[in-house]
């Protein structure tokens, strides 16, 4: 058995492995960083460490968020052969839950356009679905450095 953080953005059910969760915040007040590329929404602190508030909702391509108080929770990933924390924005924290590996589906082919690395699978629950999220593979350089290259209209 895995146990997963389940949290809501935007109506839907997400997860992610408890083994890199360091913590669960009722609310990050963030303090803004004026230039900052739109997924990083800014910084907080957290005993004494400055750590980066990553916007879960500009990532997933939802409405991003309107306050600076929101739900959160503090993940470990690696990045560039480096461990850092990062805290992302969730409107809720929901519960721990445990899924046997057999309940966990690959994630849907997306084709080009629709690209989301960031899901590790997705776990049926009754008539709606949990998306596993793999804090590795969500941010990378492009989002924390601003160099997101946009399409054009």
């Amino acid at each position: 058995m895995e146990q997963f953080l389940t949290f809501a953005l935007a109506d839907e059910t997400y997860g992610i492995n408890v083994l890199r969760v360091r913590e669960v915040l009722e609310s990050i007040s963030y303090t803004r960083v004026p230039t900052a590329p739109p997924v990083l929404k800014g910084v907080f602190n957290l005993r004494g460490s400055v750590i980066p508030v990553y916007d879960l909702a500009v990532k997933l391509g939802l409405e991003q968020s309107g306050g600076t108080e929101m739900a959160g929770v503090v993940a470990e990933l690696r990045l560039d052969e480096e461990e850092l924390l990062i805290g992302l924005l969730v409107d809720r924290v929901d519960q721990v839950i445990s899924i046997e590996p057999g309940q966990i589906q690959a994630p849907p082919k997306m084709g080009a356009s629709g690209k989301a690395d960031f899901v590790s699978g997705v776990v049926r629950q009754g008539e709606s679905f949990i998306i596993l999220i793999d804090p590795d593979r969500l941010v990378d350089e492009r989002d924390l450095s601003g160099d997101v290259q946009e399409d054009e209209a």
